[in-house]
């Protein structure tokens, strides 16, 4: 069975830690919890990443070598232009929710959130149009590969 409670508590693990960083990286920054600015997002991710890498080489899971593979990706793009990474995330899951579970219905769910979440960053002047359909396309295109791929 893929999801067993080994992996919920790793993935638990590989979340909640990049997460408690992310909290104080915000304090120590005074920035806004999404962390507007581009450049500001670089510390975050790279801390991110090279946790998640520590991660790999003491469980070699496939979750956390998506969530690693994904972290790079949003890594490297954010070092150019700023995409909206909760619709990356959301349409990711989407993606991974179906191909690990086949749950349409969750898969929906989280389609149906991702839109609600992209217009609401428009919305709220957080993102451009391109910056949610870029995030929305990529964080689907990407584990669709990565998944063909591992």
């Amino acid at each position: 069975m893929i999801i067993s409670k080994s992996n919920v508590s790793l993935l638990l693990l590989a979340f909640f830690i990049p997460f408690v960083f992310w909290m104080f990286w915000v304090k120590i920054k005074n920035e806004k919890w999404d962390i507007e600015n581009k450049e500001n997002r670089i510390a975050p991710l790279t801390f991110t990443l090279i946790y998640l890498s520590i991660l790999t080489l003491f469980w070699k899971n496939i979750f956390i070598i998506i969530f690693l593979a994904n972290v790079l990706v949003v890594l490297i793009i954010t070092k150019f232009w700023k995409i909206s990474m909760h619709c990356y995330g959301l349409s990711g899951m989407a993606y991974l929710v179906y191909a690990f579970t086949g749950d349409v219905f969750l898969s929906i769910l989280y389609l149906i959130l991702t839109i609600i979440t992209g217009y609401a960053r428009i919305y709220l002047n957080k993102h451009t149009p391109l910056q949610v359909i870029a995030g929305t396309v990529l964080g689907f295109l990407v584990n669709c590969c990565l998944l063909n791929f591992i």
